[in-house]
């Protein structure tokens, strides 16, 4: 059997960063070590029967424009005052209208249209964005997008209408069969837990695609592209354009490792609430809850700030409730050549998948598989042929099907 071990470059463990190794650095910051064990965290919804003729009253530009931001708990947010340096600025320059709507990956942000209990006074509109899965029809959006406190229900009807735009629907409408939201939610309105998930009739993703979802993620100084469809500030914004702000995770509202972000600088209001937070490589990984900048609220002085939930066990319990993530692929990035004089070298390896890829498995000949990681150095090779084999594992613990391999001969 050979006495090669699979362990981490040496210099990544015996010596301050450098440019050169930043590559493992890099994927241990954004892809954190989550693994396949994560917590699970209740998950209650509900059926919700769309009929077409409701779903054409919910796409009419004329209803969606009467629509506002569904009722939130007051006040808000529940948690604490935040402990963060106020941005003062005007929404025009850091606020970006979308030009092009049905450019992917555009087109899979949307309006989400909610209706309550039947009643044409409980109609409101949201943002929401598609996320990938097995399924190819799970959006996700706000909790209080998907249940009404005040009235202790789900919606009655709903669609998404995916890269909406001064009335025009180029993809159509996709009426909702299914919602979930976090116990956390509707027990005790705490807006760490303000995130919901909505199952729709078809596979709409076959038409506009998807984006990847992410999870505990570390947050510190992280950027994020925030889309939403903001009605206020007025005249900024008419909730009829999709908005996009480039914004810098700025801290946490409150205490503990699951209290809200806040990240800015982003002036998005009512109707961008449940729009996508989507940070490096394309992955949804927060999304809009609530804000501090209604003349009602006490700290106006926060306006510029967006405050969104942290995605963990919650959101994973949340996606884990209606879809299943696509089986991840792997690759060699860096590999050994055909033929080679060295017997200890790095080989990198790489993939995609619906969540990050946290861990890879390694084979090397007909060894037992093996934990190896994203750059993995190879020592003490034998002389002669060997047989290096790889998988890739995501953040829900799926494995890849296809096994990726490189056959070389390490000679005198």
């Amino acid at each position: 059997m050979d006495s090669a071990r699979f362990e981490p470059p040496k210099e990544t463990m015996r010596h301050p960063i450098r440019p050169q190794h930043l590559i493992l650095a890099i994927a241990i910051a954004f892809f954190g070590f989550a693994g396949d064990a994560a917590a699970s965290v209740p998950v209650t919804g509900s059926a919700v029967i769309t009929t077409a003729a409701e779903a054409e009253n919910l796409s009419d530009p004329a209803v969606i424009a009467a629509a506002g931001d569904p009722p939130v708990p007051d006040p808000v947010p529940t948690v604490s005052t935040p402990s963060l340096p106020p941005v003062r600025a005007s929404a025009k320059g850091t606020d970006i209208e979308v030009s092009n709507v049905s450019a992917y990956p555009n087109r899979v942000q949307g309006k989400v249209v909610v209706q309550f209990n039947s009643d044409p006074n409980q109609i409101y509109d949201c943002s929401g964005t598609m996320v990938n899965s097995v399924q190819r029809n799970i959006v996700f959006t706000a909790g209080h997008c998907v249940y009404d406190h005040e009235t202790s229900a789900y919606p009655s009807a709903m669609v998404f209408i995916p890269a909406y735009q001064n009335g025009m629907e180029p993809y159509g409408e996709f009426a909702a069969v299914s919602v979930n939201t976090t116990a956390g939610w509707v027990n005790t309105k705490s807006f760490s837990y303000d995130m919901g998930v909505v199952q729709l009739a078809g596979t709409p993703e076959d038409v506009i695609g998807s984006r990847g979802i992410a999870f505990d993620l570390n947050p510190v100084n992280r950027k994020f592209r925030i889309y939403g469809y903001p009605a206020l500030p007025e005249p900024d914004y008419d909730g009829e354009r999709l908005i996009r702000c480039d914004a810098k995770m700025l801290g946490r509202d409150g205490g503990g490792s699951l209290a809200p972000m806040a990240a800015g600088p982003c002036y998005m209001r009512q109707g961008a609430s449940g729009g996508g937070w989507i940070t490096g490589g394309g992955y949804l990984n927060s999304l809009t809850s609530y804000v501090y900048c209604d003349p009602s609220d006490l700290h106006p002085a926060f306006c510029g700030q967006d405050f969104g939930p942290y995605f963990s066990s919650a959101a994973r319990s949340l996606y884990d409730s209606v879809a299943d993530t696509v089986t991840p692929t792997v690759r060699f990035i860096r590999s050994p050549r055909k033929v080679t004089t060295k017997r200890t070298f790095n080989v990198e390896m790489g993939g995609t998948g619906t969540t990050p890829l946290t861990r890879f498995s390694c084979r090397l000949d007909t060894n037992p598989w093996t934990r190896c990681f994203p750059v993995t150095r190879l020592r003490n090779l034998t002389y002669g042929r060997h047989s290096l084999s790889v998988r890739s594992i995501d953040q829900t613990g799926r494995r890849s099907d296809a096994i990726a391999t490189k056959d070389f001969r390490v000679k005198r």
